[in-house]
């Protein structure tokens, strides 16, 4: 089961309703993220990766809790959408939360630094700065 199974099946308004329970305070409208990752293409999944979501929790406030989800290797933030949905979900994800729940945490996390495009580009703008510094570090020594 991947992402492009479970947006069949779901609506928008269904996931813009569990993106304001999960994350009261954000604003944003995700319709136009939802009807692009609606139309993605199928295609096979790199590597052995899977989605997960995770419930994290703030040992300084234990009251505090926060959702994420990634894969089980890396972040979703600086890939491409395409890819991300391609991979299949994890059994223990697909077994604690309903569909709608997971699209809805899919589509938060990968609009995190806005459209596909500007998170690439800001992935690619700290890979560079990343490089920099490990130059300067090196020539340093």
């Amino acid at each position: 089961m991947r992402i492009l199974d479970l947006i069949k099946f779901t609506r928008f308004e269904e996931v813009d309703r569990a993106i304001r329970f999960f994350y009261p305070d954000d604003t944003n409208n995700y319709r136009k993220a939802f009807k692009i990752v609606k139309e993605i293409g199928s295609q096979e999944p790199r590597s052995k990766e899977y989605l997960v979501i995770s419930m994290v929790f703030d040992t300084k406030y234990p009251d505090d809790c926060y959702y994420s989800m990634s894969t089980n290797k890396y972040s979703m933030s600086f890939s491409k959408w395409s890819e991300l949905a391609n991979l299949p979900i994890g059994k223990d994800t697909l077994a604690h939360y309903r569909p709608v729940e997971i699209v809805a945490h899919f589509i938060w996390e990968i609009t995190f630094y806005g459209t596909e495009k500007e998170s690439l580009d800001t992935g690619k703008g700290l890979f560079a700065a990343a490089g920099v510094i490990r130059d300067k570090l090196k020539s340093a020594s």
